[in-house]
């Protein structure tokens, strides 16, 4: 049996691995989808307990034997409109909600595919679901199920002209599967472009 002193350093551990990951993926993704120029931030969410963080959201599903994980990026369409404009190379009043929906299904799947590759590295199997884009009210749907074996984390990702909220939720019986993750600045990976057909 394990102590409780060791599952909080097991628990701590992860959690810290997980969270620079999925984080730095982001970021990475963001910079590259959205064919960002100016310097991007990242700004902590004081509260990590509320569950709506803007009026849309993209989410998808990663999950495997070895976890659940759901990771989702919130946003106003005003906001981001000139993000959306630079990364599929358009007009800003040329961008339709349509478009932006669009651009931030891809984006949560060039981050899940970001993910899926740090942890295929670390011989974790998962599986993507197809991304979706709803309200952000509907957050609250999925905030009945968070558990002691789950990490949360939110975040604000800044880019100077308008910023979006990451989050993501794993749910795990085995944490020390995510020790010394590596993301993919660390890793050879093929870059790529968002093509909206």
């Amino acid at each position: 049996m394990v102590a409780q002193g060791d599952k909080e350093s097991i628990r701590a551990r992860a959690e810290a691995s997980i969270k620079k990951m999925i984080r730095e993926t982001t970021v990475n993704r963001l910079v590259q989808n959205g064919n960002l120029r100016s310097k991007v931030k990242i700004v902590e969410v004081e509260d990590q307990d509320a569950f709506v963080y803007a009026h849309w959201m993209s989410i998808i599903l990663l999950s495997g034997k070895h976890c659940k994980l759901t990771f989702s990026t919130h946003f106003f369409s005003d906001d981001t409109r000139g993000l959306v404009a630079g990364g599929v190379r358009r007009s800003p009043d040329k961008i339709t909600f349509n478009i932006q929906e669009d651009f931030f299904k891809e984006f949560c799947n060039a981050v899940a595919g970001g993910i899926k590759a740090c942890l295929e590295l670390a011989k974790i199997e998962i599986g993507l679901s197809l991304p979706l884009v709803t309200r952000g009210f509907d957050q609250v749907n999925f905030s009945d199920h968070f558990n002691d074996n789950s990490f949360r984390h939110v975040w604000e990702v800044d880019w100077g002209r308008g910023s979006v909220y990451c989050a993501y939720e794993l749910e795990t019986d085995e944490p020390e599967c995510f020790f010394d993750l590596k993301s993919v600045g660390e890793i050879s990976q093929k870059e790529g472009e968002i093509e909206l057909l």
